[in-house]
C-alpha cells in the first residue's frame, strides 16, 4: 500500500518535471528563433543599405570596391550562419 503511494508520488513529481522542462524548451525555442530572426533583419537591413548605396551614389572606385568586399562579407557570413544553424537544428532534432 504504501509502496504504491510512493510509486505514484514519483510518477506525478516525474510528469511534473517533464511538463516543467518541456515549458522551459518551448521558451528557448522562442527566444532563439526570435533572436535569429533579429539577426537576419540586421543582416538584410545592412545589406540592402550597401546595394542601395551601390545602384544610386556615385562612388569612387576604392569607395565601390569596399561596399562590394563588405557585400560579400555579409553573404558569406549569411552563409555560415544559415550552416550553424542547420547544424545546430540537427543536433536539438538528435538529442530528442
Amino acid at each position: 500500500m504504501v509502496d504504491k503511494r510512493i510509486e505514484r508520488i514519483q510518477k506525478e513529481q516525474e510528469a511534473k518535471e517533464k511538463a516543467k522542462n518541456a515549458a522551459i524548451a518551448a521558451i528557448d525555442a522562442e527566444v532563439e528563433a526570435r533572436k535569429r530572426l533579429n539577426e537576419d533583419k540586421e543582416s538584410q537591413n545592412e545589406l540592402d543599405t550597401i546595394n542601395a548605396r551601390l545602384k544610386y551614389e556615385k562612388l569612387d572606385e576604392l569607395s565601390r570596391r569596399e561596399l562590394m568586399r563588405r557585400k560579400q562579407e555579409l553573404l558569406n557570413e549569411r552563409a555560415e550562419t544559415k550552416w550553424q544553424r542547420m547544424m545546430s537544428d540537427k543536433k536539438g532534432q538528435a538529442s530528442k
